[in-house]
């Protein structure tokens, strides 16, 4: 009842190996065992687009309690510009799958002045009743285009510092376009 019925296909190894699994020989994570813990939480937000512009997003509760909140849509350039936002309530009994926004991406880029499919996507977030502050239990992304079609910008990615703090670990300044990145692990 926990995942309503879904499994994956490979949790381990039996050899070390560049494999489809999720975790390495010794037990390590790789980086789909990471995605499998969000996809298999026990509230899960998904949409789908049908043919002719119709577009449903889904909220998915595993939890043994009702579940009240709301659903967050936000249209994003690829700039990173917040073009729109629209909420919708909700709540589910356990465990429960329903839709909760059932409307047209068209209708999404017009609220936001996006002009282009290959210009913007949209975040979708749940957020649970009550929580201060308000924190995402679920998220989920809906690219509008295959991400081969997207015109990104340069990121002028350039490393600033490297500093290895022991035999096994360094730590690395990168910046790109005034975003700084600190990466402190490596193995």
């Amino acid at each position: 009842q926990m995942t309503m019925g879904a499994l994956y296909w490979q949790l381990n190894d039996i050899w070390q190996a560049p494999t489809w699994s999720s975790t390495e020989y010794g037990g390590r994570w790789k980086m789909l065992h990471y995605f499998v813990r969000q996809f298999f939480a026990p509230v899960l937000v998904s949409s789908f687009e049908y043919p002719e512009d119709h577009y449903e997003v889904h909220v998915t509760s595993d939890l043994m309690q009702p579940l009240k909140g709301y659903l967050q849509v936000t249209l994003w350039s690829y700039a990173g510009a917040r073009m729109g936002v629209s909420s919708h309530a909700l709540t589910l009994n356990p465990p429960q799958s329903t839709p909760v926004l059932v409307t047209t991406i068209s209708s999404l880029m017009a609220a936001g002045n996006c002009s282009a499919r290959k210009d913007c996507f949209l975040t979708l977030d749940v957020f649970t009743a009550g929580a201060a502050p308000p924190t995402a239990t679920a998220q989920n992304y809906m690219f509008l285009t295959p991400l081969g079609q997207v015109q990104l910008a340069d990121p002028k990615v350039r490393v600033t510092s490297l500093t290895q703090t022991s035999e096994t670990t360094a730590t690395v300044v990168v910046d790109a376009n005034s975003v700084r990145i600190i990466c402190t692990h490596f193995s």
